[in-house]
């Protein structure tokens, strides 16, 4: 089956167990785990993060993907002068940005500023 948001070249389908997925790229096939897919879509963006036009410094105005509640996960770095903020995505795995201290007292700040303007939680 082709994904209808991707290239008209690249089709996928699933195994039975939707533990493994065929690709098939302008008439090759390769089969791949769950843990080889998330390897190749790291390395894709790795080559994207090469190319020409770069992406845009600024979050764009249309649609981008986007993760409802996802998990974090922050910590210092060894050396104590960055924080490792990582994101869990069901696409890319683990993401983790390495984060100045002044990115992070920013980010804080503007948390604590935009929380009490929120909805309240719903439990």
């Amino acid at each position: 089956m082709a994904d209808p948001s991707g290239p008209e070249h690249v089709r996928f389908e699933f195994d039975a167990a939707r533990e493994k997925v065929t690709l098939e790229l302008g008439g090759s096939r390769i089969e791949l785990s769950a843990a080889e897919l998330e390897r190749l879509v790291q390395n894709l963006g790795q080559l994207r993060a090469s190319m020409k036009p770069e992406v845009p410094a600024d979050l764009p105005a249309d649609s981008c993907p986007g993760v409802d509640a996802p998990r974090i996960a922050v910590q210092v770095t060894p050396d104590g002068k960055r924080a490792a903020f990582g994101v869990r995505t069901p696409s890319f795995g683990w993401l983790v940005l390495m984060l100045e201290r002044g990115q992070i007292e920013g980010l804080g700040a503007h948390f604590a500023a935009i929380a009490p303007t929120m909805a309240p939680r719903v439990h």
